[in-house]
């Protein structure tokens, strides 16, 4: 498969540190909650540091590329528990969309100001993730880019 090659760049940016996976909603005190949140609040925090000036992009159909460079190493036929290529993508989708909105208050708030990389997720029509082990220097890549016409 070949590289997919950006018809416009949205947004590329390297975050380092260990890479996140997105974590089984759990539930508790009558209600489901994410315990991948703070996680996922830190990483928007970073990416706000790395980009400050980040508005969605509200139509285009959207390409994401995700490479991973992960400290962790799976022994000898052994899975790394938790880290698999779907777990990081579902973490990073879930953290650059914009914050999930009540229905009784979807008409008070303007999307296109939020700060997130899309409007919505189901803009996403292709999507990949390279998970790299055992590396030094942890970090993810993370590039977004339009797909269309140019």
């Amino acid at each position: 498969m070949a590289t997919p090659m950006p018809n416009r760049t949205l947004l590329h940016v390297i975050i380092p540190g260990p890479p996140h996976t997105q974590e089984r909603h759990r539930w508790g005190r009558g209600r489901i909650y994410d315990p991948s949140s703070k996680d996922k609040q830190t990483f928007q925090w970073q990416l706000a540091a790395a980009v400050p000036h980040l508005k969605p992009e509200m139509t285009a159909r959207i390409g994401v590329l995700l490479t991973i460079w992960s400290a962790k190493v799976s022994k000898a036929g052994s899975v790394v528990k938790d880290e698999d290529a779907d777990n990081f993508l579902k973490f990073y989708m879930d953290a650059m969309s914009p914050p999930k909105i009540k229905r009784k208050h979807r008409d008070k708030i303007d999307q296109s100001q939020c700060f997130a990389v899309w409007g919505n997720d189901c803009q996403v029509d292709e999507a990949r993730v390279r998970v790299y082990r055992g590396c030094s220097e942890p970090q993810v890549e993370i590039l977004v880019y339009a797909i269309g016409a140019a």
